[in-house]
């Protein structure tokens, strides 16, 4: 189960966009930390949440893969820092329809839990 942790902890260049992306939402956005083999989205699911990884490495499997970790089963590997921080989530929103891929953490992951909302408001305000 994920926890929450606090935007300002993680040390962010200067002149990043995220932390003001937070401060600026008007709420909603959620700042969490997903553990080694925490379930970022799964397969399958319909909802359309969006994440932000600002820190940590994530493991990309196909539809279909078990709860194990097995070879064969990945189709990338996700490392995001907060110099470079990586979106998921956004096809199911964009797009539309189920998830095509789960993500997992690997080792620990921190992330911004968005809603659509969030995500049109990043395609207005940070293009």
């Amino acid at each position: 189960m994920p926890t929450a942790f606090d935007i300002a902890s993680i040390q962010f260049p200067q002149g990043s966009e995220v932390p003001r992306l937070v401060m600026e939402s008007r709420g909603g956005i959620e700042c969490l930390k997903f553990l080694d083999e925490e379930y970022l989205v799964r397969a399958g699911e319909q909802r359309q949440e969006v994440f932000l990884i600002v820190k940590g490495s994530c493991l990309v499997q196909r539809e279909g893969a078990g709860a194990e970790r097995r070879s064969g089963d990945e189709l990338a590997v996700i490392e995001a820092t907060p110099e470079s921080p990586v979106f998921i989530g956004e096809t199911a929103y964009l797009v539309g329809g189920p998830r095509t891929a789960s993500v997992r953490s690997a080792l620990s992951v921190w992330a911004l839990r968005m809603g659509p909302a969030h995500l049109d408001f990043i395609i207005a305000r940070f293009p």
